[in-house]
């Protein structure tokens, strides 16, 4: 059982255990469950060889181990009330962690859903605070803006946003959104430039033709 036990526990902590990282978390919860298995083989099976006396199994073993349950059992719910929704989640990461960027990026997107814009530009500007080379923060930043009204913010990290990715779909959405904020400041021109450059990163993107055939709709060239 300590074989069993010891070699379960690392043969599926292995992958998960951050020599070869996968995504940008370091370490969740979930990494911990299958690996749990192997510790609850080693905890059982070897209090039960160590202790061979049928009656303090009895007397003491039982008891010890519906303690045991019962503490497990109000840790686990307390845990489990973490994943209310996403604001609940990454607040709590928040306090489990320092300078976690990438939390308040996720939180601030969580609260853009619920329209708390002030807060959500709170936390967007704590993630780029703590790095600034993260572009989702200001891809993200800029749509809580555009939402809030002010076009020209949203433009600069827009902009911002832009000069800071290479990778070609990331653009196409970025120059789609400043198309979009071109349109409503009624600089048609320079947000059929911006749709066209979406266009040309992403043939396939709808919303990008969908609002510069808008544009040629406002301007009369149906």
């Amino acid at each position: 059982f300590l074989f069993v036990g010891w070699f379960w526990y690392l043969g599926t902590l292995v992958p998960v255990i951050g020599l070869i990282q996968v995504g940008t978390q370091a370490m969740a919860d979930r990494y911990t469950y299958l690996p749990s298995v192997g510790i609850a083989i080693m905890f059982f099976w070897g209090i039960f060889a160590l202790i061979k006396n049928e009656r303090i199994r009895r007397k003491i073993l039982l008891p010890g181990i519906l303690i045991v349950l019962i503490i497990m059992s109000v840790l686990t719910w307390r845990q489990c009330g973490y994943w209310k929704d996403s604001i609940m989640l990454f607040n709590h990461a928040l306090r489990m962690t320092k300078e976690n960027y990438i939390a308040h990026n996720h939180l601030a997107s969580a609260l853009v859903k619920k329209r708390k814009l002030d807060r959500a530009i709170y936390h967007y500007n704590e993630a780029i605070l703590i790095n600034p080379h993260y572009t989702h923060a200001y891809y993200n930043r800029g749509i809580a803006y555009y939402l809030y009204g002010k076009n020209q913010l949203a433009l600069g990290d827009f902009i911002k946003a832009i000069s800071m990715t290479s990778n070609d779909h990331e653009k196409a959405a970025i120059y789609n959104n400043i198309g979009v904020v071109y349109t409503d400041l009624g600089r048609y021109q320079n947000a059929i430039e911006n749709y066209n450059h979406a266009i040309l990163l992403k043939p396939d993107d709808m919303d990008a033709w969908g609002n510069r055939a808008f544009v040629y709709l406002s301007m009369g060239d149906a």
